[in-house]
């Protein structure tokens, strides 16, 4: 499989009239509007679901528009900017991390499970979506976030004790010591952890 395979990426500015012509024109034979930016960002310049939407009508095909963010669509925090590290330290995948390290404290962890989890949920929003245009027609939005797969790891539930505190297999360097250290502030150098 190749990834980004027929993907076409620009650098827009949608605030100037020349690259908001240059982003309308893409639109014209765009299948998948992928929106990474908070969920009023796209809207207030003009291209949420529903103008987008009134776009793909006046084409006769309709776009599929997924918008994927860090803290979801409603409450105090859906406006307010993130990354997988912000939202595996508010959702508390920090904190079972480090218990999985077997250290009484949050630690983000080195594999960034939410970013590449939420982007497949991502693209099963989207094939859902050209499922459903080319069944029932018109354009669909779907939306996913970091914080909302989060919360699905833990509905699936955690790891047993046996399973957390099984014996570890020896290792000819300390894995779980280098894995705790602490420095990506320090400049030029690791600080162990406490």
């Amino acid at each position: 499989m190749v990834r980004n395979s027929g993907k076409r990426c620009a650098d827009l500015d949608l605030k100037t009239p020349s690259d908001r012509t240059t982003f309308e024109t893409l639109l014209q034979d765009c299948d998948i509007l992928i929106d990474g930016y908070r969920p009023d960002a796209l809207p207030r310049l003009g291209y949420g679901p529903a103008q987008l939407s009134a776009i793909a009508a006046k084409r006769g095909k309709g776009i599929i528009y997924v918008n994927e963010n860090c803290f979801g669509y409603s409450g105090e925090w859906a406006s307010r900017p993130g990354w997988q590290q912000i939202a595996d330290c508010v959702s508390g995948v920090a904190w079972g991390q480090g218990l999985a390290m077997g250290i009484n404290e949050p630690m983000v962890p080195p594999f960034p499970m939410s970013d590449y989890g939420t982007g497949i949920m991502g693209a099963i929003v989207a094939l859902q979506g050209v499922y459903n245009r080319a069944v029932k027609g018109g354009s669909w939005w779907g939306g996913v976030s970091l914080v909302g797969y989060d919360m699905f790891l833990f509905k699936l539930g955690m790891y047993p004790d046996e399973v957390w505190y099984s014996p570890k297999p020896p290792s000819p360097i300390n894995f779980f010591l280098s894995a705790i250290c602490d420095g990506t502030d320090l400049k030029g150098g690791y600080q162990k952890g406490t």
